[in-house]
């Protein structure tokens, strides 16, 4: 699928604080917004469902769909709304450059397969969504000074 568009350029809110953003979506439905930024993602749908357009690939999705996009990939994800059925995603923004000194942890060991992974976007559609949907539930919740 060709999208006629270009994507515009969103502009992530960071302050001289934060490394990162952290945001909850919440809605009747999610318009077809194409975009980019230079901030690396991760979504997590909570509820909804519709069609995730990443790139060059258009997929539905649904409940529990996690995301990893890298810096610069046009996405958005679109649906029509549905009476009694809201939408949810919890979305994690932040600068590649955070990346870099966890790469020279133990524990970055598997930082660079996505990262060079991620450029195109990395659906799991396995066992981590459970992992990661109440941590980032709960990282939303804080407030910034405190996360």
């Amino acid at each position: 699928m060709r999208l006629r568009r270009p994507p515009h350029r969103e502009a992530i809110a960071l302050n001289a604080r934060e490394s990162y953003a952290l945001h909850e979506f919440r809605g009747s439905h999610w318009g077809f917004v194409w975009h980019h930024h230079p901030e690396i993602e991760l979504t997590l749908i909570v509820s909804g469902h519709g069609m995730r357009f990443v790139g060059a690939s258009a997929e539905p999705f649904g409940p529990g769909d996690l995301c990893l996009l890298g810096p610069g990939l046009p996405h958005t994800w679109t649906s029509q709304p549905t009476p009694g059925t809201p939408v949810r995603s919890l979305v994690a923004q932040f600068l590649p450059a955070v990346i870099a000194p966890l790469l020279t942890l133990p524990e970055g060991r598997r930082i660079p397969p996505l990262r060079t992974r991620a450029p195109g976007g990395l659906v799991d559609e396995g066992a981590k969504r459970p992992a990661v949907a109440p941590r980032l539930g709960a990282h939303t919740a804080m407030p910034p000074a405190v996360r």
